[in-house]
């Protein structure tokens, strides 16, 4: 985000600079050409719904056959009642304090109890709060601190886009790629 508003001033055009949004697919390197491209664009047009500040959506895929996500994410959300297991898009500086705190959560919390969170985020809403404060019961209190600031006191909260969702799944899938 820096680098881009650094380049763009230092271009001279006079103009306000524009928001920069991106839609991310981390994904093997076999996975279809056509079908990453496609589900970047889906990701993008995602990031570009959040106003007032640079914004990306993402998604990791972990088989050879995946769907669109914005369609797993809306099947997901009418099985459990109106509840997003996610907050994406975020706004890119939301995102990399996300993953400044994944990484350090990294540091001191076992892999197993962060990943975790994963399944937790996709049980019945109620069974996932209580699922996630028990975790938060198993935590050292360094890690849970650094849980809190991550997922927040309560499992489910208010995404930047204004519906009610949650960060755990968000963090299982960042795991890997931060710190």
């Amino acid at each position: 985000g820096q680098l881009y508003r650094g380049a763009y001033e230092s271009a001279g055009t006079g103009t306000p600079t524009p928001a920069l949004s991106a839609g991310v697919v981390i994904a093997h390197q076999n996975f279809p050409i056509s079908d990453l491209l496609s589900m970047a664009e889906e990701l993008l047009r995602s990031a570009k719904t959040l106003r007032g500040g640079d914004s990306v959506d993402f998604a990791v895929v972990s088989s050879s056959l995946a769907d669109n996500p914005l369609a797993e994410r809306k099947v997901a959300v009418q099985r459990s009642g109106g509840m997003y297991r996610t907050v994406k898009p975020y706004y890119l500086t939301d995102l990399m304090s996300q993953a400044a705190r994944i990484s350090r959560l990294k540091a001191t919390a076992p892999a197993s109890k962060v990943k975790a969170l994963y399944s937790i985020a996709y049980e019945d809403v109620m069974q996932a709060g209580l699922e996630y404060l028990d975790l938060l019961g198993r935590l050292d209190e360094e890690s849970k601190q650094i849980m809190l600031e991550a997922v927040g006191s309560e499992l489910w909260a208010a995404s930047a886009a204004g519906w009610m969702g949650t960060r755990a799944a968000d963090i299982v899938e960042l795991w890997d790629f931060c710190g």
